[in-house]
């Protein structure tokens, strides 16, 4: 969920009327555990519930190793 709680500013002047961005998405995800302590992490997101922002589809491929 994103919901924009400030004001979009141009040179310090408010655009329109703020023009506050808010989406939902929701989607699938599948983790692969390759060892005891990493993984890959896919996940698929489609947003709905768009206003003041562009609506799309996400494709996330996630990494995660210790250093």
């Amino acid at each position: 969920m994103l919901k924009q709680f400030t004001d979009d500013t141009a040179n310090g002047a408010v655009v329109a009327d703020g023009f506050k961005g808010q989406a939902i998405a929701i989607g699938p995800q599948l983790r692969v555990n390759l060892t005891k302590s990493s993984a890959i992490v896919f996940k698929y997101q489609q947003e709905f519930a768009v206003r003041n922002r562009a609506k799309g589809e996400k494709l996330w491929v996630e990494i995660s190793c210790p250093l």
